[in-house]
């Protein structure tokens, strides 16, 4: 699924930076990863079906790497922000990343989540969804049966307002947004499902629900402000302005791999993500908590030296054991 509009980050003071990007190998910007030469993996060189990824012929700064790559480009290359934000599908790592911090799950059955799940792609097909459907289930009974089920509700399931109060509260860190009030409705209408079923088996389809919601397995970024300050800085370029919660969620994904965490929100509502100044406070205040840095670097350098290549590589050749059991 892409999303045709074009998302401002001068509030993110990286302008000058995708200014140079553009006239480079373009990225997707809201992917945290892939791996490079693969051509199924987000992010990854010669993925065609990414706008911007290196090998897509059709976007400016394309080249000819992978599996779909053709020509390099050699048109004029114009400075200036990338002409499209997509939507796109938590990678393995994320959903994984997101259903410990949101619910503090991570195995089902001892098996880990990322490892349960198909593999990255950039669009859900009926396997995936299948998957997501069958371990979205699973994750919902775990949660209501176990001693994380205060992580979702805090409150009697059969108490007047209780779930009303549940799907907005955990709506809003798993949504990385305030849920509308159609939204809450739609969500609302489980308790009136026929046959019924009990307050806590409602409060558990409610819960399954989230975790196979578009607005949770996607991170879309829908704002439709307009950005004068890209007018401004670059003449004739329209833009859409990034609303607080949705540079939170870039913010986030960026550094964690993984939702907002509680302060981060506070900080979005309050509009205190405005600034170079808000934004560099929070990103070292979030580097610092190293249980989710640490983790999300480690990921990163497996995956750039390819240590979690199941295929023969370069650490697996004759070596001392001994001195580098990896």
């Amino acid at each position: 699924m892409k999303e045709k509009r074009l998302r401002s980050l001068v509030g993110l003071g990286v302008l000058p930076l995708l200014a140079l990007v553009a006239c480079g190998s373009a990225t997707n910007d809201n992917h945290d990863g892939g791996t490079a030469g693969t051509g199924n993996s987000p992010g990854a060189a010669g993925e065609s079906s990414i706008p911007g990824a290196a090998g897509n012929s059709s976007v400016p700064g394309g080249g000819a790497t992978g599996s779909g790559g053709s020509a390099p480009f050699t048109g004029v290359c114009k400075p200036g922000i990338p002409v499209t934000t997509q939507i796109p599908l938590l990678l393995n790592r994320q959903y994984a990343s997101v259903v410990r911090d949101l619910l503090g799950v991570t195995d089902i059955g001892g098996q880990q989540i990322a490892d349960l799940l198909v593999g990255d792609a950039d669009q859900m097909n009926l396997a995936a969804w299948k998957v997501y459907q069958d371990i979205g289930g699973k994750i919902a009974a775990q949660v209501m049966a176990g001693a994380n089920k205060t992580k979702f509700i805090n409150c009697e399931p059969a108490t007047a307002g209780c779930l009303k109060t549940t799907v907005e509260t955990f709506g809003r860190k798993a949504f990385r947004r305030a849920l509308t009030t159609d939204e809450v409705d739609a969500f609302m209408t489980l308790n009136s499902a026929t046959p019924a079923g009990t307050p806590p088996q409602v409060a558990e389809a409610i819960l399954n629900a989230f975790l196979i919601s578009p607005s949770f397995l996607m991170i879309p970024e829908l704002s439709a402000d307009a950005d004068s300050a890209v007018t401004t800085a670059l003449p004739g370029t329209a833009a859409f302005k990034l609303t607080p919660q949705e540079v939170a969620a870039r913010l986030s994904f960026l550094l964690w791999g993984s939702v907002p965490d509680d302060a981060l929100n506070a900080a979005a509502d309050a509009n205190q993500l405005t600034t170079k100044e808000q934004i560099l406070a929070q990103a070292q205040r979030m580097i610092a908590i190293r249980e989710k840095t640490g983790a999300f670097i480690s990921a990163f350098h497996d995956d750039w030296a390819q240590q979690n290549n199941t295929s023969a590589h370069w650490f697996k050749g004759k070596h001392d054991t001994k001195a580098f059991p990896d």
